[in-house]
C-alpha cells in the first residue's frame, strides 16, 4: 500500500511554490491591509472605491433599520405604561403632538385619606372638612413649536359662573358635595367652568391629593428649594432655615399648602402679606422643581418614572405616557416660561370675600387660548434694602 504521506510529498514536489507577490498578497489579506495592494491589470481602479461605497451604504441601511427598530421597541415600552387612576371627562379637545396643549393641574384638598390622629391634626377630620375642593388650580399651556410655556394659577376664590349653579367661587366647581343641575362637582364641572366662563379649552387634566403629592416627591428624591431667609407656617408645619433645602414629601406638602407663610428678616418674623396669592407663587416654584426632578430621573428609560407618576395621580382617560413626558420636558427649565397668577381684585358678595377678574386678565386668558401673547410680569419679592425674601430654585 502506498504511504499517503509519500503521495502528498510527491504532489507537493510537482507544485511550484507561490511567488513573492502572491505571498505578500496573502499576508496583506490576513492583516486587513488590502489598500496597499496593487490592483491587477484586469480590475478597474475604481472597483475598490465602489465596493467600499456599497458596503457603507449597506451598513447605513442596517444601522437605520436597527435605529428604527430600537425606536419602535422603546415606543412600545413607553406606551406599555398606562395610568392607574383615570377620570372620564367629556369634550376635551384633541391636539396633535406638535400642537399647543393646555394641562389643568388640580390639587385636591380631600380628607378622605385621613385615618390616624396625626393626619387629623395636620389636615383636619373628614367629618368637618367634607367633600373635596380644588385649592390648587394651574393652567399650563405648552407650545412644542415655539417651546414657550405659560403657567397661570387660578385663585380658588375667583367668582365665576359655574354651569348649572350660577355665580360661585371656582373651587366649588370641584367640590364633590356640590350638585349643579345634573352634574356633581368634580373635574368635569371644573373643566366646564374654565372652558365656558374663562374661555380656555383644556386638553388634559392632572389631579393629585395631599398624600399622593408627598409620595411622588419622595419617589423623585425631594424638591430643591432655596430659602433666602428662615421661613415657617405654624398651620402646615413648615419650618425651614435659610439655605438650600431638599424637601421630602411631608416638608414639600407643608410648603405648597402654606397660606400663613412667615419669613424671618433681621430676627423678626413677618407674615407674607398676599396669603393665598403668595401660596400660588410658591406652588408654581414647586411644580417646576418637581418637573426638574422628574426629568433628571427619566434618563434613557422613563418607565420607572412613569410608573411612579401614574401610581400617584389621576388623569383624564386620553392622557398618555407621551403627554406626561412632554409636560415634564417643557417645565425642566431651559424652555422660555412665564409663570403668573390670573390678575384679580378683591370684592364682596353676600357677605363673603371673593375675587373678580381685572381687565388685564383677558389678555392672559387669550394667551392661554393661543389668541395672543403676554410679557413676563414676574418679579421677586424683596424686603428692605433689596433683600430677597421669597424662596427660589437651588
Amino acid at each position: 500500500m502506498t504511504d499517503e504521506l509519500d503521495v502528498l510529498r510527491g504532489t507537493r514536489a510537482n507544485v511550484e511554490p507561490p511567488s513573492a507577490a502572491a505571498r505578500r498578497a496573502a499576508r496583506a489579506g490576513w492583516e486587513g491591509d488590502l489598500l496597499d495592494l496593487t490592483a491587477p491589470a484586469h480590475v478597474h481602479p475604481n472597483r475598490g472605491v465602489k465596493t467600499f461605497t456599497l458596503r457603507a451604504a449597506i451598513a447605513g441601511v442596517v444601522a437605520a433599520v436597527l435605529v428604527v427598530g430600537g425606536w419602535i421597541v422603546t415606543r412600545q415600552r413607553i406606551e406599555s405604561v398606562k395610568p392607574k387612576h383615570v377620570v372620564a371627562i367629556s369634550s376635551l379637545p384633541e391636539a396633535a403632538a406638535t400642537d399647543p396643549q393646555v394641562f389643568l393641574l388640580i390639587g385636591s384638598d380631600s380628607r378622605a385619606f385621613v385615618q390616624s390622629p396625626g393626619d387629623a391634626k395636620q389636615f383636619g377630620e373628614p367629618s368637618t372638612v367634607d367633600g373635596a375642593r380644588s385649592d390648587t388650580m394651574v393652567l399650563v399651556r405648552i407650545d412644542p413649536k415655539t417651546r414657550h410655556v405659560l403657567v397661570v394659577s387660578i385663585p380658588r376664590d375667583l367668582w365665576v359662573d359655574v354651569p348649572g349653579c350660577g355665580m360661585q367661587k371656582i373651587n366649588a366647581a370641584f367640590n364633590s358635595a356640590v350638585v349643579c343641575g345634573a352634574t356633581h362637582g368634580g373635574a368635569q364641572l371644573l373643566v366646564d367652568t374654565i372652558t365656558h366662563d374663562l374661555g380656555v379649552p383644556v386638553n388634559h387634566v392632572i389631579e393629585v391629593q395631599f398624600p399622593q403629592f408627598a409620595s411622588l416627591v419622595d419617589q423623585l428624591g425631594g424638591l430643591r428649594i432655596q430659602f433666602p431667609v428662615p421661613a415657617r407656617d405654624s398651620y402646615t408645619g413648615l419650618d425651614e432655615p435659610a439655605g438650600c433645602a431638599v424637601l421630602d414629601g411631608n416638608q414639600a406638602l407643608a410648603f405648597v399648602r402654606s397660606r400663613h407663610y412667615q419669613y424671618n428678616f433681621n430676627d423678626q418674623w413677618t407674615y407674607e402679606p398676599t396669603g393665598d396669592l403668595g401660596r400660588m407663587t410658591r406652588q408654581q416654584l414647586a411644580l417646576r422643581q418637581l418637573a426638574a426632578a422628574a426629568e433628571a430621573r427619566a434618563g434613557t428609560d422613563p418607565r420607572p418614572l412613569l410608573r411612579a407618576l401614574f401610581a400617584d395621580i389621576t388623569v383624564d382617560s386620553g392622557f398618555t405616557s407621551d403627554d406626561a413626558l412632554r409636560y415634564f420636558a417643557a417645565l425642566r427649565g431651559d424652555h422660555p416660561t412665564i409663570t403668573m397668577t390670573l390678575p384679580v381684585r378683591a370684592s364682596m358678595s353676600d357677605n363673603q370675600s371673593i375675587l373678580l377678574l381685572e381687565p388685564a386678565a383677558q389678555q392672559v386668558l387669550d394667551a392661554l387660548d393661543g389668541r395672543g401673547t403676554i410679557a413676563d410680569p414676574s418679579a421677586a419679592t424683596a424686603g428692605p434694602g433689596g433683600q430677597q425674601l421669597e424662596p427660589v430654585a437651588c
